[in-house]
């Protein structure tokens, strides 16, 4: 009894989050496709790149990871309380033991006790191989983060410098944040800038990245 708990709940733990992971990954693959663009940087700019079975393919395999950790944490608790709660040997006033319980009861704890170990080891790695996932997952997504910033500087660079605004300066920040702000001379340049902008970058960057590059001879609002 204790044996098919122990890896029911291993399994039945793994088989729930490896389908939460995959749904979850299909999710963001399907509404925020940007995302796994972001983290894979230039690869997602290959034509066989899919967002949806990279998000599947990824939430699966780290739904499983998960899974194994969650379900062999949940068994180890199983298996302490099932044992913790196995009567143990009762003799008669004769001296014979009078329960089959207590008969089975060495076997039934060295199988237990074999598993609540196995389960003990594995749960160790499976938090170690999280624990190294979650920090490369980290690692990658800000160099991830720092490549698209610096795609966009590199995108923006030759554009104030063709149009020589020499006031206009560009500022990084953390995540994907870049801003460019300063004044130009004329109203013109503005809108050349930001033409400019629209053309390497899109609209709705362009708009962003506007908002702080104003005339010479308007005066900046506080």
């Amino acid at each position: 009894m204790i044996t098919r708990r122990i890896l029911g709940t291993i399994f039945g733990a793994a088989i729930f989050c490896t389908l939460a992971g995959g749904i979850l990954g299909w999710a963001i693959g399907c509404f925020w496709p940007e995302y796994y663009q972001i983290v894979f940087g230039r690869a997602a700019q290959q034509a066989a790149f899919d967002p949806v079975a990279v998000g599947v393919g990824l939430g699966v395999t780290q739904g499983a990871v998960a899974g194994l950790v969650v379900g062999c944490a949940a068994a180890l608790l199983v298996a302490w309380v099932t044992i913790r709660r196995t009567p143990g040997p009762r003799s008669t006033p004769e001296g014979d033991v009078t329960t089959a319980a207590a008969t089975k009861s060495p076997r039934h704890r060295g199988v237990a006790g074999c598993l609540l170990l196995s389960c003990a080891a594995v749960l160790v790695f499976a938090v170690g191989l999280a624990a190294g996932l979650l920090v490369g997952a980290v690692m990658a997504e800000r160099a991830a983060y720092a490549r698209v910033r610096g795609d966009r500087i590199e995108m923006i660079e030759p554009v104030l410098t063709r149009l020589n605004l020499e006031n206009t300066r560009i500022y990084e920040g953390s995540g994907l944040w870049v801003d460019i702000a300063g004044t130009v001379p004329t109203t013109a340049d503005r809108d050349m800038l930001h033409a400019d902008l629209v053309w390497v970058l899109g609209e709705r960057q362009a708009e962003d990245l506007m908002e702080s590059v104003y005339v010479e001879d308007r005066p900046t609002e506080e």
